[in-house]
């Protein structure tokens, strides 16, 4: 084997040639396999007339396996390389995208999602910022993970609601089918169906709660349901899915209970449902509808 050869002729030779294997062992892994064999049957094959220029052959050595691993490098990169695809909606509208695996996102108004063209061989990872449901399709050899501010949801596939704003004081996430994990660092719940985990930006806590609000999901079906539910917090849902503001000025009228269903009302009609249930008349005053 004249490569042997040449090897143990020189210390020098030996030295280089160990540093060479090295480099190529390192870059074992990476999937392309160029064929180093015939590579280097090329470069012995010139031994026989390169003996007087030991440091030449190395450098043969050298071009070759340099080559070979600059371009498993490369097609290794572009390999794996993905572009960013980005889903925005805007005020007042909502969009529902189909991810490549199936896993459908419905976005609420004001929200971003971000995530990879492709997903990787490992995780589904997405980052968001707003309020979306997720129905995410099972894979229970790859998570789906949604990055969140400072919060991490990790799940294999699943039903779920993430809510995260900026001007927001939490981050919430709440199941409505199957179990989500909800973590912060090292602060982590299992949250199953009907409960929410719920972030406070502030103090970094972490806590599961059970999820009592049958409105949740008001901005993706149309439809809002009270039953003897407190009216402030009836109010309060309401202004929230119209974005408006609403205050009642009588407070003998927090004491009260509001039932009714509205599925895609307009705000006049629902006002007035609520002055004929309360027997008090709403005044606009300004941006905000005051109950009297």
């Amino acid at each position: 084997d004249e490569l042997e050869h040449w090897k143990n002729e020189l210390e020098e030779n030996k030295e280089a040639f160990d540093q060479l294997q090295m480099l190529w062992e390192k870059t074992a892994n990476l999937p392309f396999e160029p064929d180093i064999e015939k590579a280097l049957e090329n470069v012995s094959a010139r031994m026989k007339r390169s003996r007087k220029f030991p440091y030449l052959i190395v450098a043969q050595i050298a071009a070759v396996l340099v080559i070979c691993i600059g371009t498993t490098i490369y097609f290794t990169t572009k390999k794996t390389v993905s572009k960013i695809v980005q889903y925005q909606t805007a005020q007042n509208e909502t969009k529902t995208v189909v991810l490549e695996d199936g896993t459908n996102v419905t976005l609420n108004e004001k929200s971003t999602l971000t995530l990879p063209e492709h997903f990787d061989d490992s995780t589904r990872t997405v980052q968001f910022e707003g309020e979306a449901y997720f129905d995410v399709a099972k894979n229970p050899h790859k998570a789906f993970i949604i990055k969140a501010g400072e919060s991490i949801t990790r799940v294999l596939g699943t039903a779920f609601i993430v809510r995260s704003r900026k001007n927001e004081r939490i981050i919430s996430v709440s199941v409505h089918r199957g179990k989500v994990s909800f973590s912060r660092a090292d602060k982590r719940v299992l949250l199953t169906v009907g409960k929410i985990g719920v972030l406070n930006k502030k103090t970094g806590t972490v806590i599961e709660t059970i999820n009592d609000d049958i409105n949740d999901l008001s901005w993706q079906t149309k439809m809002l349901t009270f039953i003897a539910t407190p009216l402030p917090k009836a109010i309060a849902q309401i202004a929230s899915y119209y974005n408006v503001s609403i205050l009642i000025e009588n407070p003998e009228l927090c004491t009260l209970t509001f039932t009714s269903q509205f599925t895609n009302q307009k705000l006049d009609a629902v006002l007035k449902t609520i002055e004929l249930t309360t027997g008090h008349s709403f005044v606009k005053d300004g941006n905000m509808f005051v109950l009297k």
